[in-house]
């Protein structure tokens, strides 16, 4: 691969515009002492012209600019560890690769001719800098090629710490933010709970999510009527259809949401199947699901500003043990109504007997409590079980209860997997039918 004298290119192009700029304003200058109309027309060519060769040659400059790191030395390094770490090599040559970029070469050595030669979207770091950051951040690659690696890129790539940051700081957001939600609202006829009208959203990327302009999601089919009403009993197979709608979608860690009367935030939604590929198994043991009270999204809700300001605390505390922020310990109704006026959630609570049942989920709307994972069945819980969820941090809770849950036997009541209703209930993220939430102020501190 033959190697272009880029100092000696660089020269011929800065030369080139400092002459472009005292010609450009020789002629503004003519511009300015002229009247004529077509002497004028033919100076503000003349200026157009000017200005369009100055701004690509400052592209050109602009890409000389970009990193430029020679291919072979990375070559010697990653050789002895292809086998066990292609994929990981490909995934990084994938994320610097630009946008619609398709090639995909056979070889290691393919890779890098493609990087050191097609240009990235960033004019500080060359797309194959952004290739060794990439790799040197992958904790699927041994630690001694990792290594090697950052020692590579300090010595050949100017700011290449930097760029390393940069990479992570992308990498988390990207983790975080990158969530695919269905949400089903599950809304009773009558005051009876029956019977109940069923509305579904599908949110493929929450990022795009902007309800308050009707964007960002699809309404998914739950019948032909929207007058239609069913039974609780007949909500698990409108679930797994709605679910089988949604297949059709890219999504990532995909999230279901069930908005209920309080009085069914304990029903087992989690439990309900779906079967895929002749495959049949609980909706929690696959996707995260939780359950959230109709009564936050009513207009008439009084608690909202105290719920959004407990929500900001609880995401201050994301980082923190569920057993140091969370009320973990059973206490009256009485008790735990004084708790919770000051906390952000509960864990682990004993499940409330059934004439304190609708009692307790009250609880949970006075005092605006914005999570609460809940033991629907009294078991004998393994200590090593309830220290692991105990121990976890609180942004964890979420993935923790689906492991619990898919650790649960099928044909076994007893695991603590199968009785778990875990209340997450984000202000910040409502159903699209919340229009008059979204012009709400959202602090009352």
């Amino acid at each position: 691969m033959g190697e272009i004298n880029q100092p000696l290119i660089k020269k011929l192009y800065e030369e080139r515009l400092s002459k472009l700029e005292k010609d450009l304003t020789d002629v503004f200058a003519q511009l300015n002492r002229t009247e004529n109309a077509q002497s004028r027309n033919n100076l503000q060519r003349q200026i157009e012209e000017i200005e369009q060769e100055m701004n690509t040659i400052e592209q050109k400059l602009k890409s000389i600019s970009q990193t430029k790191v020679t291919a072979h030395p990375l070559l010697q390094i990653l050789e002895p560890y292809v086998d066990s770490t292609i994929t990981y090599i490909n995934r990084a040559y994938q994320a610097c690769c630009p946008e619609g970029f398709s090639q995909q070469p056979d070889t290691v050595e393919g890779i890098l001719e493609i990087l050191q030669d097609i240009r990235g979207n960033n004019p500080q770091f060359a797309p194959i800098a952004r290739f060794v950051a990439h790799l040197v951040l992958d904790f699927n690659i041994p630690k001694a090629l990792r290594d090697e690696l950052q020692k590579w890129g300090e010595n050949n790539i100017k700011d290449f710490n930097q760029l390393r940051e940069d990479i992570q700081k992308d990498n988390n957001s990207d983790i975080q933010d990158a969530n695919s939600y269905l949400v089903i609202r599950v809304k009773p006829k009558t005051k009876k709970i029956d019977r109940f009208y069923i509305s579904a959203w599908l949110i493929p990327d929450i990022r795009c999510y902007k309800p308050q302009n009707y964007d960002g999601f699809q309404t998914l089919d739950v019948s032909k009527s929207s007058t239609k009403t069913f039974t609780l009993a007949e909500i698990p197979q409108i679930v797994e259809s709605l679910l089988n709608q949604s297949s059709s979608y890219v999504l990532r860690n995909l999230t279901v949401e069930f908005f209920l009367p309080s009085q069914l935030l304990n029903h087992e939604v989690d439990s309900f199947i779906k079967k895929e590929f002749n495959y049949a198994e609980t909706i929690g043991k696959k996707y995260r699901v939780f359950v959230r009270a109709n009564e936050r999204l009513e207009k008439n809700y009084p608690y909202k500003g105290l719920w959004y300001d407990k929500w900001q605390k609880l995401k201050q505390a994301y980082n923190c043990q569920c057993r140091q922020e969370l009320v973990s310990k059973n206490y009256t109704l009485e008790v735990l109504r004084k708790k919770l006026d000051k906390a952000i959630g509960l864990i682990f609570i004993k499940v409330p007997e059934p004439t304190s049942h609708e009692k307790f989920f009250s609880l949970l709307l006075i005092t605006a409590t914005p999570i609460a994972l809940c033991l629907r069945k009294e078991i004998k819980l393994q200590a090593v079980v309830k220290n692991s969820l105990l121990d976890c941090c609180i942004q964890e809770l979420p993935e923790k209860v689906k492991e619990k849950r898919l650790d649960a036997p099928q044909d076994k009541d007893d695991h603590i997997g199968h009785h778990l209703s875990l209340v997450w209930e984000d202000p910040e993220r409502l159903t699209p039918d919340a229009e008059y939430f979204y012009s709400l102020p959202q602090s009352v501190s």
